[in-house]
């Protein structure tokens, strides 16, 4: 297999009980199919392995994918899209930047931003409200503006 684009492609990330249920999910599914060929499993840590535990090559897994989705009730998509689809949710839900760079393994959170800062229209108006409303006590909405007349 060839090495990682860089250094911080090699990472340990967060799963949530959805994420994780889903790959024993797909872990037990493997065993089983092993079990059926009368094959043994060569654990070498592979989310995505072939028959014989091996890793599967990338495009592979996006063909696996595409297969797997269709007549499924989901939008069409390829693999890599869910990358950015964590990521645009991620952002719309006000997660802090540098900790979705993180995730993505990206070196510096200027790249993430650069990427993904369509999905934050409102951002600067919104923090600009969160601001006024800890300096003076304002609530969201621009209530209070009829004062400052």
């Amino acid at each position: 297999m060839d090495r990682p684009k860089t250094k911080s492609s090699v990472r340990t990330i967060s799963l949530g009980a959805e994420g994780l249920a889903a790959l024993r999910t797909a872990l037990q599914i493997q065993d089983d199919d092993f079990r059926l060929l009368g094959t043994d499993r060569i654990d070498d840590g592979w989310v995505f392995a072939n028959h014989h535990g091996k890793h599967l090559h990338p495009d592979s897994v996006s063909k696996r994918f595409r297969r797997d989705i269709q007549g499924a009730e989901v939008p069409s998509l390829r693999f890599h899209e869910l990358r950015h689809t964590f990521a645009t949710t991620a952002l719309a839900q006000k997660s802090n930047p540098k900790l979705v760079a993180e995730v993505l393994g990206h070196s510096n959170v200027t790249t993430t931003l650069s990427v993904y800062s369509h999905v934050l229209p409102g951002a600067h108006a919104e923090t600009v409200e969160s601001v006024e409303s800890a300096l003076f006590g304002l609530s969201s909405g621009r209530e209070g503006d009829e004062s400052r007349d």
